[in-house]
């Protein structure tokens, strides 16, 4: 049985928690499996076979993903993927341990924002902001957006940039130290203050390789 998905991954919220399938075991209470979903369209179909009012949710990533199966607690200890009535079972695509995918097919995120992240490229190499240190040494912050309608605001107000996207933790892991040279800081959110990009939330950068990216 072939573990594999694509994201984005869809659960379905309902009555405080989300929809997950009961086995037919001995176990007391018996186990229980999450329902996760290839698609918002597959989420809506398995709705509306069963009669369930919930509200489909995406999963955009492995931390995302990650969250939600650490947050679950017993009896719900499995997940089901795709499952699918079959006369009068539920049969999934595959099925497997919440502790196995944790484990073995998630990649742990420790990173201090949620992903897909921008940047964005300009003529002189990526948009950023200038700040003294405590010495009053010159130092460059890159700016970082958390999401596109920010970083699209930005290009919006400077009129310049070109969007360029962090998919993933290993993303911007790359991208950091391929640039770690040249810059000092990551400004999280920037926004637009009198000409000029400002912040106030910024991470130095070796705090974020080392603390976030190890």
């Amino acid at each position: 049985m072939d573990i594999a998905w694509q994201y984005p991954l869809q659960v379905i919220q309902h009555q405080g928690g989300y929809v997950s399938l009961v086995a037919s075991d001995v176990t007391d209470p018996p186990s229980q499996s999450l329902a996760v979903f290839a698609s918002e369209e597959s989420a809506l179909c398995f709705m509306q076979e069963f009669n369930i009012l919930g509200v489909p949710r995406s999963l955009r990533n492995d931390r995302e993903f990650a969250w939600l199966l650490e947050s679950l607690r017993d009896p719900v200890n499995q997940v089901a993927y795709e499952p699918e009535p079959s006369g009068t079972d539920i049969n999934p695509r595959w099925a497997a341990s919440i502790g196995e995918l944790l484990t073995e097919h998630l990649t742990p995120d420790n990173s201090p924002w949620n992903y897909p992240a921008f940047v964005l490229a300009v003529e002189t190499g990526f948009a950023s902001i200038k700040f003294p240190d405590d010495l009053g040494e010159p130092k460059v912050a890159i700016a970082l957006f958390t999401n596109r309608e920010k970083a699209e605001r930005c290009i919006e107000e400077s009129q310049e940039g070109t969007l360029c996207e962090l998919k993933t933790s290993d993303d911007a892991k790359r991208f950091l130290t391929a640039i770690s040279d040249v810059i000092d800081a990551v400004a999280i959110d920037p926004t637009m203050e009198e000409g000029h990009l400002g912040t106030k939330h910024c991470f130095l950068l070796d705090t974020l390789l080392k603390k976030y990216f190890s």
